[in-house]
Parts: structure tokens; C-alpha cells; sequence
């Protein structure tokens, strides 16, 4: 009895009630930011939110026809979740908002404490349910920009308490973002950065094709609101803040064990998750909304571990070749010489960035954890984040007690990510000796290839100048027939002008082509004039032999 008296809640949530009118007028009149408008797109236009049934099932704007996913679980007092949307309701647009526009109504069975909602790939339409349902709550449009912001990484927004806005001084959000294998059929959505290339080139192993794996951006944002009012106040140092704290540095504490809210959204374009929450599980209980808050950001980034190591196997059957290299001669050739599309050079170069990108997310998600939980977190002995030791009440060493063991399931996923982290360097490694083997074997290749047309470049101008030669032999020979074949010419001439002006024109022109097409260039002629020079000044040989050293340049 004294367990279940832990668990007991004394204050429910505030009943709320919304109608699809209210969600019209909110459509319609809300000052919505530019990344509201990106991810809400079509549905702000009139001619939708004019329609008359605002909730009907629409391909294009629901559930219908689409892979979008969605689970409410409502708290009670008891600490157990009860499903309001079991996740088998998938193209109920109308159920959907139910669940969300009424809470602790006098419709509802339980009283509730905390209220979980679920989502993955949320259409348009949903998003405008959760902005409107759950913007009393949470900064929502912050929310959004965060998500459609490609430069934010990983963040954690634990100290929202030293902001002037009081939806940020009593809500917890969390935010990672990192890259995931597209599914079979599925499409990102539109302000989710996503490949468009295909590489040509064969296949390797391990289902892939074309030398090219389909890659999005994908984001989980993970957000606790504790209602009801402060508790205590407490002063922090500019030194001990967070990059987000006023200039006051006073922060408002709510009560850890106060009624809460718990948005859980995920744009993963693969349409598998595993971050589904434990509704359905009788033995499932939640001490406050901090426990449902970090089971919750535990799955998501047990979900994060999964896919990003996915990723990364399908990488390494991409670039790293099978058993098969060992007997088969044409694979070693693929490996070892680039064909002229480029395609090892590309896959090497895709997979090692990638890889790059891949640690990235990991550094920036174990960088967050690590600074935002600390010791002092997990204890109970932080001054704003979820302050209360073992010692304060039987709830907190309760509390306490199951935050260690969620901690503790938190540090083999972290040392899970910082392993990958390490085998993503080593695939790294042997990505960069495939390049350099590659490199090495196509410089060869290009090598001799360039010896050979140089072979033939030489053979081509033995042939050009074989040409040239008998072209020049012929020139003279013409230059006199065509001289001697003028209409001016007597007819009664004899030949023997024409045989004394044919050697005279042929035989210097044939020496002179001989001569210079000799290896000793002018050389010759040079050496035969010196000597003309020396034997004219009347030198002997030594003399003659200065002489022509004094006349070289």
C-alpha cells in the first residue's frame, strides 16, 4: 500500500476544451511565423480553412493515405497511462482532434495528471491541432523554427525558468536532430533536406544499387510542460546559466510532481519507429512528468542509435567489398581501376562524408546529454532543473530511485553512440585505403595509356615528316617546269638552260633540306663559316679554333 501511495498525484490537469471552430479561427487568425508557414504550407490558405467539414478525411491534408502516426496516452492520478487514441487509429482526422482538444472534460473517465501525445510524421493539419492545442503550454513557434532550421543541431532547452516568457519557464524541451536511410516509398517532407542523387554504377551487396543510399535529415523534438504555479525562486550567477537566461538570473522552480504535458513529435521519412510509448502496458507507472519526459527522450535516442547505426552498415556494405574479392577478377578491377563515369571515386567520396556527418550528429547528441544531465540532474541537487533530493519526501526517493536506473540505461546508449563514433573513424580509415588503392591503380593505368599515345604521337610524325620530305624534293622541281612552261618562252629553246637552271634551282634546295634535317640542326653550316672567316684572316688551327670559340653565343 505504501508503494501505490508513492505514485498517487494530488492535483489533476486543468480541464481545456477546444472546437473545430476554434480551430478555424486559430487557422485564420494567428500571427503565424515563416517556419509555421513552411511546415503548415497549403492548409493556412482560405480555401481550406473555409472549407465546411475542416475535419474530413483528405489524402492531400490527414491521415488518409498517408504513414503518419499518432498515440495519446492520458495519466492518472495512480501514475498509470491510459490510451485515449490507441495507435491503430490512423485515418481518423476527427478522432485525432478529440483527443486533443479536450482535456479532464466531463466526458473523460480518468482524471488526468499528465497528458502524453505521441506523433511521427504529423501531416500539416495535425501540426495546426498540436499548435493550437498545445500553445498554452509550450513555445510552440519556437518549436517549429528549431525543427525547420537545417543549422540548428542537437539543442536542449532545459532553462527556459530565466525566461520572461512563463510557457518557457515551466516547460523542458529537447530537440535532436540527425540523418537516416529514406524507407522503400516513402518521400521527406518538403522543408526536410533530403539526396536527390543517383549514382550509376553496379551493385555491390547488401541490397544496394547504383552505389547510392537515399539519405534525409531527420528531427525529434521531445517537450515537458509542469503546470500550476512556482514553487520557489532561485537566483543563479550569469556563470552558472544557460545560453538562453534573461539578465534577472532569477528563475521560477515548479513543482516536479505538478500536472504535466508531454509532446513527443518525430519527422523520420521511414515509417518505423520505435519510440511508441507504454500505454498499453499494465505494469508501465510515472512518478511525475520529469520520469515520462526522460523514459520518453530515452527512446528517442535508443530510436537515434538504431537508424543512425543502420545507416552506417548499409555504408559499409557499399564501400567494403565481399568475400567474392578474393575469386573474382573482375570485382578486383572495379576496386582497383575507375571507370569513366567515376563511380568508386563518387561512392568513396559520398560514404566518407557521410560517415563525417554521421559523427557529427553523434558528438552534437552526446555533447547535449552529457552537459545538460549531470550528476547534480540525476541526484535532485540541480537549482532549476527538477530540484529534490531522495531524502525531501518517499515520492522523491522514488523518483530518485527510478531516475537512476533510467540514467543508467542512458549511459549504455551514450557508450553505444561513442563505439559507433569510433568504428565510423576505422571505416573511415579503410575507406581512404580503397581511395589511395584506387588512386594508385588508375595512375598506372593512365600512365601507360599516356606512353602508348605517346608511341603513336612519335610514329604519327615519322609519318608527317616523311610527307614533308617528299613534298619539299618535288617543290623545286615544279617551281622550274612551271618557270619554263610560261607561254613567253620560245619553243626553239634547247634543254640546256633548262637542265643548268633545274640543278641549279634543285641540287641547293636538296642540300639545304638534307642538311637541315640532319640531327646537327645549323651546327654544320656555322662551324664550315668560322672556318671560311679564320682561313680569309689568314689563322692557323689553334688560332682558328679560339676564333670560333670567341664567336659562339
Amino acid at each position: 500500500m505504501a508503494a501505490r501511495e508513492t505514485f498517487d498525484q494530488q492535483h489533476t490537469l486543468e480541464p481545456e476544451s477546444f472546437s473545430e471552430e476554434d480551430l478555424r479561427a486559430h487557422l485564420e487568425t494567428y500571427d503565424w511565423t515563416e517556419s509555421s508557414q513552411i511546415l503548415l504550407g497549403t492548409i493556412l490558405d482560405r480555401s481550406f480553412t473555409r472549407r465546411i467539414r475542416l475535419l474530413e478525411n483528405d489524402p492531400d491534408k490527414g491521415f488518409s493515405g498517408t504513414q503518419s502516426y499518432l498515440q495519446v496516452d492520458s495519466v492518472g492520478l495512480d501514475g498509470v497511462p491510459h490510451s485515449i487514441l490507441p495507435q491503430a487509429v490512423m485515418g481518423d482526422l476527427a478522432s485525432a482532434w478529440r483527443v486533443f482538444s479536450s482535456t479532464n472534460d466531463s466526458t473523460t473517465r480518468h482524471h488526468t495528471v499528465g497528458k502524453l501525445a505521441l506523433v511521427c510524421e504529423p501531416t500539416p493539419l495535425v501540426l495546426a491541432m498540436i499548435h493550437m492545442t498545445h500553445y498554452a503550454h509550450f513555445d510552440m513557434d519556437t518549436i517549429f523554427a528549431d525543427l525547420v532550421n537545417k543549422m540548428i543541431p542537437t539543442t536542449a532547452a532545459m532553462d527556459g525558468c530565466f525566461d520572461l516568457d512563463p510557457r518557457r519557464q515551466r516547460s523542458f524541451v529537447f530537440t535532436l536532430k540527425y540523418h537516416t536511410v529514406i524507407g522503400e516509398g516513402c518521400k521527406p517532407m518538403k522543408w526536410q533536406t533530403a539526396g536527390t542523387d543517383h549514382y550509376s554504377g553496379d551493385s555491390v551487396r547488401g541490397g544496394v544499387h547504383g552505389g547510392y543510399i537515399p539519405v534525409s535529415a531527420c528531427s525529434s523534438v521531445f517537450a515537458l510542460a509542469l503546470s500550476g504555479s512556482p514553487t520557489s525562486n532561485v537566483y543563479v550567477s550569469r556563470a552558472n546559466r544557460g545560453k538562453n537566461a534573461n539578465s534577472q538570473g532569477r528563475s521560477q522552480i515548479f513543482d516536479a510532481f505538478s500536472p504535466w504535458h508531454l509532446l513527443s513529435m518525430h519527422f523520420c521519412p521511414d515509417w518505423r519507429t520505435t519510440v511508441e510509448q507504454s500505454g498499453s502496458r499494465i505494469d508501465t507507472k510515472y512518478v511525475n512528468g520529469p520520469e515520462a519526459f526522460l523514459s520518453s527522450l530515452l527512446l528517442g535516442f535508443q530510436d537515434a542509435a538504431d537508424r543512425l547505426d543502420d545507416l552506417r552498415s548499409r555504408i559499409e556494405k557499399l564501400v567494403v567489398p565481399s568475400v567474392d574479392l578474393l575469386f573474382n577478377g573482375q570485382l578486383r578491377d572495379n576496386l582497383l581501376f575507375e571507370d569513366d563515369s567515376f563511380t568508386h571515386t563518387r561512392r568513396f567520396f559520398w560514404a566518407s562524408e557521410t560517415l563525417n556527418f554521421i559523427n557529427i550528429d553523434i558528438k552534437d547528441m552526446v555533447h547535449e546529454y552529457e552537459t545538460t544531465f549531470t550528476d547534480e540532474v540525476w541526484k535532485g541537487e540541480h537549482q532549476y532543473i527538477w530540484p529534490g533530493t531522495q531524502d525531501r519526501s518517499p515520492q522523491y526517493s522514488l523518483c530518485r530511485k527510478r531516475m537512476f536506473i533510467i540514467r543508467d540505461q542512458f549511459q549504455q546508449v551514450i557508450s553505444r553512440l561513442k563505439e559507433m563514433h569510433i568504428e565510423n573513424k576505422e571505416l573511415q580509415k579503410t575507406i581512404r585505403i580503397f581511395q589511395t588503392q584506387l588512386y594508385s591503380g588508375t595512375s598506372i593505368l593512365h600512365s601507360r595509356k599516356s606512353v602508348e599515345l605517346s608511341i603513336v604521337t612519335i610514329l604519327q610524325g615519322h609519318n608527317i615528316k616523311l610527307l614533308t620530305l617528299v613534298s619539299a624534293f618535288f617543290l623545286p622541281l615544279i617551281f622550274v617546269a612551271t618557270a619554263f612552261g610560261m607561254s613567253n618562252i620560245p619553243r626553239e629553246l634547247s634543254f640546256k638552260p633548262f637542265i643548268i637552271t633545274l640543278l641549279a634551282v634543285c641540287l641547293p634546295s636538296w642540300l639545304l633540306i638534307t642538311t637541315i634535317n640532319t640531327t646537327f640542326d645549323d651546327s654544320i653550316w656555322r662551324n664550315k663559316w668560322h672556318q671560311l672567316l679564320a682561313w680569309f684572316h689568314g689563322m692557323d688551327h689553334e688560332q682558328a679554333i679560339k676564333y670560333r670559340a670567341s664567336l659562339k653565343y
